[in-house]
């Protein structure tokens, strides 16, 4: 068999997962290797070719990215884009953040936790810490629980769990991909191939049954479902947290809801650490999403500050 008749063949195989013991067998080591070598000598070109400075290692028959000193399988092209200098998890500035206040969470939910990233950054930093790591997406759950339990990282400080949460008990249906953009949907005739049915849980009734009376840090990620936590999220005691705002809702939904946000909180700019002024909430809103489909700010109870 020629060398192009051989890659031919395998490419066919994988794509339509097909197994074919003739390319397996002891005459075709030398093809085989052959190609291998190739792929990887390419490989390492292309890394450096493009400067990427982040760690790729494959154990378990699959790729992980080294960030933070935490390893993530790499499951899309999500970590793959920035060239020259390291991807760093912006669950550092949660961090930085928290240690300007001296404050070491021992109670932390992550709700839209999607591949585990701040969860497990959050756990190494924080190992006495418990953190809950909920994500509603059945596809980006499988890949949370393997990161977890992945033996490259040894943390085991993270609980994982499939729910959606939000402002019933009942199921709601969420886009189930692998990705960072899955939305809740409640319309029924949503459920296909994309959509998935998934029991939805309040945030009250989350740590009710995790017997908890309090969350050291909140970190609420899920796509512009953010809003319909707000009655929980008021009425819950809450110390710190972060919060995406983001476009799929509308400025004067977004608005409102960092009002009611405001009468609990203090509400700090993510990148500049500086509180947000009420009165500026709207300018606030429209200078970040001029050029960006989301932005994330830090919130602050006030009885911490009494």
């Amino acid at each position: 068999m020629s060398q192009d008749k051989f890659i031919k063949t395998l490419l066919f195989n994988i794509q339509n997962n097909i197994r074919d013991d003739n390319l397996l067998s002891r005459d075709m080591r030398s093809l085989r290797s052959h190609y291998f070598f190739g792929l990887i000598y390419l490989l390492n070109k292309v890394i450096n070719y493009f400067c990427f400075k982040n760690e790729i290692i494959f154990a378990n028959k699959k790729p992980y990215i080294k960030i933070n000193d935490i390893y993530l399988e790499v499951v899309n092209r999500y970590f793959l884009k920035i060239v020259n200098e390291k991807y760093v998890s912006k669950a550092d500035l949660i961090i930085k953040f928290l240690n300007k206040y001296k404050f070491y969470p021992k109670i932390i939910l992550d709700v839209g936790a999607c591949w585990g990233e701040f969860s497990l950054v959050l756990a190494k930093y924080y190992n006495k810490s418990h953190i809950y790591a909920v994500e509603g997406s059945e596809e980006n759950y499988k890949v949370l629980c393997n990161n977890i339990s992945c033996q490259l990282n040894k943390i085991e400080n993270v609980e994982p769990y499939n729910y959606i949460v939000s402002d019933s008990d009942n199921y709601k249906f969420i886009k189930n991909v692998i990705g960072t953009t899955n939305r809740v949907n409640n319309i029924v005739d949503q459920e296909s191939s994309n959509y998935s049915k998934v029991k939805s849980i309040t945030l009250k009734k989350f740590i009710s049954d995790k017997n908890l009376t309090y969350i050291d840090f909140l970190k609420l990620d899920i796509e512009g479902h953010e809003l319909h936590l707000i009655e929980d999220i008021l009425n819950i005691d809450i110390k710190y947290g972060q919060i995406e705002i983001i476009n799929i809702n509308t400025q004067e939904e977004n608005l409102k809801f960092l009002e009611r946000l405001s009468k609990k909180f203090e509400l700090y700019d993510t990148e500049s650490f500086s509180m947000i002024n009420v009165k500026g909430l709207r300018n606030h809103i429209l200078n970040k999403l001029i050029n960006s489909v989301a932005f994330d700010i830090f919130i602050v109870s006030k009885k911490n500050n009494n």
